[in-house]
């Protein structure tokens, strides 16, 4: 009997789950040429991290170098708009990025905006105006999937309410 319950308790290899931890990052990837790579690996020394570790330092560091500039027509570094633009809630990160820097959505996004601007039950407006403050996230969060349907096609705006 407590050969079966060790048994679940284990993963293959007779190690143990990691229990109550979650995930810091997420696995990437990447194709890199031989060249590039060798050059990676060297840094890495030099700083004494993993290539995965200085990869991430690299990345986080190029944040300060890239610019979006906002309807106003200034310009911010990506890195400083972390703050504006993060939330750990995908609906609301998505709005905040659509109502800053629209510009940066792909194409579908760009529809699921446009249907989410037009709709006045979750987003009450005068023609000329869009204030972030009048938009009900509470409904669009209920609605979220369908106006992602819509968007991709799959479904047609009459699911939508007026």
């Amino acid at each position: 009997m407590a050969s079966v319950s060790r048994r679940r308790r284990t993963r293959r290899g007779g190690r143990r789950p990691r229990e109550g931890r979650l995930a810091r990052s997420e696995v990437a990837t990447l194709r890199l040429d031989p060249n590039l790579q060798y050059f990676i690996e060297l840094a890495a020394r030099k700083q004494r991290r993993t290539v995965s570790s200085y990869l991430e330092w690299a990345a986080e560091q190029s944040l300060d170098r890239i610019l979006l500039t906002d309807s106003t027509g200034s310009s911010h570094s990506l890195s400083d708009q972390r703050g504006e633009l993060w939330d750990v809630d995908k609906i609301d990160r998505f709005v905040k990025l659509a109502f800053r820097y629209p510009d940066l959505l792909k194409h579908e996004e760009q529809i699921l905006w446009r249907l989410i601007r037009e709709n006045q039950y979750v987003w009450p407006h005068s023609d000329e105006e869009h204030s972030l403050a009048k938009l009900n996230l509470g409904k669009l969060h209920t609605l979220w999937d369908r106006f992602v349907a819509v968007a991709k096609g799959k479904a047609s705006k009459s699911v939508l309410p007026d």
